[in-house]
């Protein structure tokens, strides 16, 4: 094997102590990326090390847009978001991109949507109505009353989890429609459904379904 010139040495030294990458100073002067890294090895031990990561493909510009569509309501999740912001980029970028433009510009960290039933306002005056009704029942009026009660086991998957992104350090308001989970009737998967009723201080009655 010829042996290296010098001056391609000196100048592989000096390129590295500017900085830039093996893989760039080996095409450029038409040496194997090996010959690079062995003079890095051998050279001074405070050689800068070149940063190994991939152009951003998200600008600052493109970050806050993406992140005031969360903010603004506009997408909710952020596939709904890189969905929208895709439709102005030449290369379309990932969800999980999205999701550490969130992280890194907006200081968006995801949380659990909170579960409420999905009361209208008519059940809102019959549940007031009816506690009106008995607030004045002593304990033998309600030992006159048959309670029932039941429990749901998913025996395949779940019933499902959603998210909400949110400010890092700020909670999730109840009142905001964008991080509350209005459940309805959305029993996903297999799962059993066990119930009983009882009367007094007497259990009476008690069951297990399987439901698909």
């Amino acid at each position: 094997m010829r042996p290296t010139p010098e001056v391609t040495k000196l100048t592989i030294r000096n390129r590295l102590e500017n900085g830039e990458s093996s893989r760039k100073i080996a095409n450029d002067l038409g040496v194997s990326k090996s010959l690079v890294n062995k003079i890095r090895i051998l050279g001074p031990e405070n050689l800068p090390v070149p940063k190994a990561c991939a152009p951003q493909k998200l600008t600052i510009h493109d970050k806050n847009y993406v992140v005031g569509l969360i903010k603004r309501g506009y997408a909710a999740t952020a596939v709904e978001a890189t969905k929208m912001v895709n439709q102005g980029l030449t290369k379309p970028v990932s969800a999980e991109t999205a999701r550490r433009a969130f992280k890194e510009v907006g200081n968006l960290v995801a949380k659990k949507k909170i579960k409420k039933p999905a009361l209208s306002l008519n059940h809102c005056k019959s549940r007031l109505r009816w506690a009106i009704e008995h607030r004045e029942w002593t304990l033998d009026d309600w030992k006159t009353v048959i309670w029932s009660d039941e429990t749901k086991i998913n025996r395949l998957s779940s019933d499902g989890l959603q998210y909400a992104w949110t400010e890092r350090g700020s909670g999730l308001e109840s009142s905001s429609p964008q991080e509350v989970w209005w459940r309805i009737n959305n029993d996903l998967g297999l799962h059993e459904l066990a119930w009983s009723w009882w009367f007094g201080k007497s259990c009476w009655h008690h069951g297990l379904a399987t439901i698909y």
